[in-house]
C-alpha cells in the first residue's frame, strides 16, 4: 500500500513539474518583448519629411505594425505629440537557435509645433491600442527650424569606433571650403565638438581603435573659445564628445561659422544596418501594460 501511494505521488510531482515546464516554455514563446538602442535623430525641417524609429520585437505579428489599430505618441517629460501619418514596414533583425527578431521601422511626419528650433530629451514613442500600452526608449531628437544656411564643403565621412563592443560615432572628417575662417561651435543634438581637440589635415580610417582617440568621449558641453580654421588641405577632424552616448548614424548637424550658423543636410555617417543583436549593451527594453 505505501509503494502504491509512493508512486502515485511520484508520478503526481512528475505530471505538475511537466505542466509547470511546458507553461513557462509557452509563455516565455509568446511573451512580446521589444527593444529600442539610444539614438540621437536631428532633422533639418522641411515640408514632408518624414521621421522614423526603429522598435526590436520578438514576434513576427504584433498589433505595433496595424497603424489603423494604433494611437502613436512621442513623449517626453512636459508633453505628448501625436504622430501624423504613420507608416510602419517590417523585415527580419536577425536568427538564431534561441530566437528570431523584428525590425519595426515607423515613419511619420516631422512635427511642426512652432517655428523654433524643437528640441526633445530623453523621449519616447508610445503605442497604444485596445489590447495594450508600450511604451519605448527614443533617447534625443532635434527638429531645426532656424534660418540656417546650407554648409559649403568638399569632402565629409564619419568616423566610428567600438565602445564597449558596440559601434558608436567618435568623430567626423570634413574639408571645409577654404572661404570660411572662425569655427565656434559645432551640435548634433546633445552632443558636440571639442574645439580643442580638433585636427588639422588628419584623415583617419573611418573605423578608428577607441585607445586612439586624443579626446574625451564623454564630457558635459562647456564653453569654449573660436578655432581658427587655417589648415592648408582645409581637412579637419571633428572629435565628438557625449553627455550620454548614444547611436548617431543619419542626420543634420549644426556648425556655427564666421558669426553664421550652417546646415549639413541629413548626411548619412554609417550606412551600416543596424541590428540589436550588437546593441546588447545600450538596448532598453520597453514597458508594456495590458488593458
Amino acid at each position: 500500500m505505501k509503494k502504491l501511494i509512493l508512486g502515485i505521488t511520484l508520478s503526481s510531482l512528475i505530471l505538475l513539474s511537466t505542466i509547470f515546464i511546458l507553461s513557462k516554455n509557452k509563455k516565455t514563446v509568446n511573451e512580446n518583448i521589444y527593444y529600442t538602442i539610444p539614438r540621437i535623430l536631428t532633422y533639418h525641417y522641411e515640408e514632408n519629411k518624414k521621421m522614423c524609429f526603429e522598435v526590436f520585437g520578438n514576434n513576427e505579428n504584433t498589433l505595433i505594425e496595424f497603424v489603423e489599430e494604433n494611437s502613436y505618441y512621442l513623449i517626453d517629460d512636459k508633453s505628448s505629440y501625436q504622430l501624423q501619418d504613420v507608416l510602419v514596414t517590417k523585415e527580419k533583425d536577425y536568427t538564431t537557435k534561441e530566437e528570431t527578431f523584428f525590425k519595426y521601422i515607423i515613419s511619420c511626419n516631422l512635427l511642426h509645433i512652432s517655428n523654433e528650433d524643437m528640441i526633445f530629451n530623453d523621449c519616447s514613442l508610445k503605442v497604444v491600442n485596445d489590447t495594450f500600452t508600450l511604451e519605448c526608449y527614443i533617447g534625443d531628437i532635434a527638429i531645426y527650424h532656424g534660418d540656417y544656411h546650407p554648409l559649403e564643403f568638399n569632402d565629409l565621412y564619419g568616423n566610428y569606433a567600438y565602445i564597449h563592443g558596440e559601434l558608436h560615432m567618435v568623430g567626423f572628417t570634413i574639408q571645409l571650403d577654404e572661404m570660411y575662417k572662425k569655427l565656434s561651435n559645432i551640435s548634433i543634438g546633445p552632443a558636440y565638438v571639442d574645439l580643442t581637440q580638433i585636427e588639422q589635415d588628419q584623415l583617419y580610417d573611418s573605423e578608428r581603435l577607441e585607445a586612439s582617440l586624443k579626446h574625451t568621449l564623454l564630457a558635459e558641453k562647456k564653453k569654449q573659445d573660436p578655432f581658427k580654421l587655417n589648415a592648408k588641405q582645409n581637412y579637419y577632424f571633428m572629435p565628438i564628445s557625449y553627455p550620454n552616448l548614444a547611436l548617431f548614424t543619419t542626420g543634420c548637424i549644426l556648425i556655427e561659422l564666421d558669426g553664421k550658423t550652417y546646415y549639413i543636410e541629413d548626411f548619412t555617417y554609417l550606412a551600416n544596418d543596424i541590428s540589436i543583436l550588437n546593441y546588447k549593451n545600450s538596448k532598453r527594453e520597453g514597458k508594456m501594460i495590458y488593458a
